[in-house]
């Protein structure tokens, strides 16, 4: 078995620590002609001042702990205490403008034509964040499922792919294969069901080696056995709807990770999923949160799971977004903390899951998409592509960030040649008050690191307030 099987995974996680494991990281990095992100003339030719001035405000709250605990009180009061005008020009000037493209389609469909300007293309993505408190998610009876809230959000989301194919003609192109668009699981099945269904198809905390078909069956016994099969049936119908329709408007989706306690579940379902639309190309995209300790075997049981069942596999590898939250939640059940114990394994992790599928992707066997703001990670991908001979812009591989973050890397791709994308969330101030929030605590951890992309920020207005100067008449 290969490095990519589960057995030599399992070698390898035990020098996970060591300092080869870091050395791999560093020896990739090397490897490849690194990209200037420092150029601050590629990453903001196309930001006004009033924008650079935004994201700078936007960073360093986003940096004091204080104000990210308080965000979603302090948003809500704002709400309560100031004229509707006055609040809805506040949030436009700071959180809402800097990571949402807007309310309607026009607004949407604005932002990504000013992104393919700059070579980057646009992953629509509907802010829904429909959370249930964690006593109520991992009750031993599953209750009642509201069913009319999913198929809402069915709705809301059909709504995405209809702005993800208008997406695909910005600038002209007809570019569906290249386009993507951004859902979660728990939007259309339930957080409930998807918490107790988790332990029947991983016992172990991982999904076992089988085919898709023994994953499926897994899950179908538990519902039957625990009286919910009708709430499973209707969460399949449900994501079959949206696929189709996916593979109708011949786009891409690209599912999220989420919670551990839910994240078995979601990955055998995007499995089944990728089992039946992945059969001649990527469509559907699973997502690898690398900052979990298991993440370098969860690639590799996926992979094989793929290969067993006869599909392409495909992937966003993001380092993960609920690190405050696992923690917590692990602690509090007293099992073990799942995440890396350090910012640098959990990079080493990162790096070698990337590899591993871009090896794979070189060879046109799976999908990759570098979901990434971490310049190292960027360039030790971008330079391993050029070792493999890989064609930027062949759609085997492509780069993502937020909008609103780390435009020096995506900017930077872009230029490069690169297929970049940013993930553009939409929605009113309302709906997505509870997504900013998140927005801020995900990235806590994180947003100290954020002190680079301040300082470019702040070089590229100083330059421009020296070539106001040195251009005015004395």
């Amino acid at each position: 078995m290969t490095l990519c099987g589960v057995r030599g995974v399992q070698q390898f996680l035990k020098h996970g620590t060591s300092p080869f494991f870091r050395y791999a990281s560093f020896r990739l990095a090397s490897t490849g002609a690194a990209m200037d992100f420092a150029d601050t003339r590629v990453a903001y030719s196309s930001h006004t001042d009033k924008e650079l001035r935004r994201s700078l405000l936007v960073l360093k709250l986003s940096s004091l702990d204080t104000f990210v605990d308080r965000s979603l009180q302090l948003m809500s009061l704002g709400e309560t205490l100031l004229p509707a005008r006055l609040y809805e020009k506040l949030m436009k000037q700071t959180f809402y403008g800097q990571f949402i493209a807007g309310e309607t389609d026009a607004e949407l469909l604005e932002t990504a034509e000013r992104f393919f300007a700059a070579g980057i293309r646009s992953i629509p993505q509907a802010a829904i964040e429909d959370e249930l408190e964690e006593e109520e998610l991992l009750a031993a009876d599953i209750g009642d499922i509201p069913e009319k809230n999913l198929d809402r959000n069915v709705v809301l989301l059909e709504e995405c792919l209809g702005i993800g194919e208008k997406v695909t003609e910005c600038g002209g192109r007809n570019d569906h294969h290249n386009t993507k668009v951004a859902f979660k699981v728990s939007a259309v099945v339930h957080p409930k069901l998807l918490t107790h269904l988790s332990p029947a198809v991983a016992p172990s905390g991982q999904l076992p080696v089988a085919t898709v078909a023994e994953l499926s069956a897994m899950m179908e016994r538990h519902a039957v056995n625990h009286g919910y099969i009708d709430a499973y049936t209707r969460a399949l119908e449900r994501l079959h709807r949206l696929m189709q329709k996916v593979e109708a408007s011949r786009l891409t989706a690209l599912f999220d990770a989420e919670y551990s306690y839910m994240q078995p579940a979601i990955c055998a379902l995007v499995l089944i999923m990728q089992s039946e639309y992945n059969k001649r190309q990527p469509v559907v995209y699973n997502t690898q949160q690398a900052y979990l300790k298991k993440a370098i075997d969860d690639n590799a049981r996926n992979l094989d799971i793929a290969q067993r069942s006869g599909f392409q596999y495909a992937a966003k590898v993001v380092r993960g977004a609920y690190m405050d939250s696992e923690r917590a939640f692990a602690q509090r059940l007293q099992r073990p903390d799942p995440i890396h114990e350090t910012y640098q394994d959990t990079n080493a992790s990162y790096d070698h899951v990337v590899n591993v599928l871009l090896e794979r992707a070189a060879l046109g066997e799976v999908g990759l998409m570098v979901a990434c703001h971490n310049e190292n990670s960027v360039n030790i991908a971008a330079g391993r592509m050029q070792e493999l001979g890989v064609d930027r812009r062949a759609g085997s591989i492509s780069f993502a960030q937020l909008m609103g973050l780390c435009d020096h890397i995506t900017f930077r791709l872009g230029h490069e040649g690169y297929l970049a994308y940013k993930v553009v969330h939409y929605g009113s101030i309302r709906s997505t008050l509870p997504f900013l929030c998140r927005r801020a605590q995900e990235n806590r951890a994180v947003a100290k690191g954020f002190r680079r992309e301040q300082e470019l920020i702040s070089k590229e207005l100083a330059a421009r307030q020296t070539a106001k100067k040195s251009s005015s008449p004395k």
